[in-house]
């Protein structure tokens, strides 16, 4: 059976998601005094993502709910801080962020549905990071020519890498003494059970 949360930690819970929603209401106002600003839009995502996030630690306990919340909260932060236009760079510049993001909620929500590293959730969440900080570079002009030039000159590259990479990872797969680590643990724990509970508990 699926163990309940103890009511206090809910409220503990819920009186740190009001906290940290306060925080951002807070610099809203302030920053409106600077006549930065604020889009609804920002503000609606971090309030639906923060619900989401409360209810997947409460109630429906699912990770696709856990990554969603996360990542509409923590997205919603970053876009009302970047379209304020309080720091010099903006969403133009820095929106590979929320792909970064995107990655960073993956490991959280794979940390905290297994209280440790799985390679299901990590290796995901690292290739999308590094995908994040590639555009990065585009974006601060970092990397000089446009993002559709140098896929022209080095996409053929980059394709044929990536082909023999996973061409490699499936050799490597097919021998057991050689899986990715915690993958055995993985399939005994497991074994694609969908009545698995967000906090790693079957259930009846």
């Amino acid at each position: 059976m699926r163990k309940n949360t103890d009511p206090t930690l809910n409220v503990v819970l819920a009186l740190g998601v009001i906290c940290v929603l306060a925080g951002f209401f807070l610099f809203t106002h302030i920053a409106s005094n600077y006549n930065a600003e604020i889009h609804s839009w920002t503000v609606f995502c971090i309030f639906l993502g923060a619900i989401i996030f409360y209810l997947s630690l409460v109630t429906f306990k699912l990770s696709v709910l856990f990554f969603t919340g996360l990542f509409l909260c923590l997205n919603g932060c970053l876009f009302m801080i970047l379209c304020s236009k309080i720091f010099p760079l903006g969403m133009k510049e820095l929106w590979p962020l929320s792909i970064i993001l995107c990655g960073f909620c993956l490991f959280l929500t794979g940390y905290a549905r297994y209280r440790h590293v799985r390679s299901s959730y990590f290796y995901p969440s690292i290739l999308i990071d590094v995908l994040g900080v590639f555009f990065l570079l585009f974006s601060l002009k970092v990397i000089k020519v446009s993002f559709l030039r140098f896929f022209q000159i080095f996409g053929p590259i980059l394709l044929v890498i990536l082909g023999i990479f996973l061409v490699i990872v499936f050799g490597i797969q097919q021998n057991p003494a050689f899986h990715f680590h915690y993958d055995e643990e993985e399939y005994e724990t497991e074994n694609d059970d969908p009545a698995l509970s967000f906090n790693g508990e079957a259930e009846e």
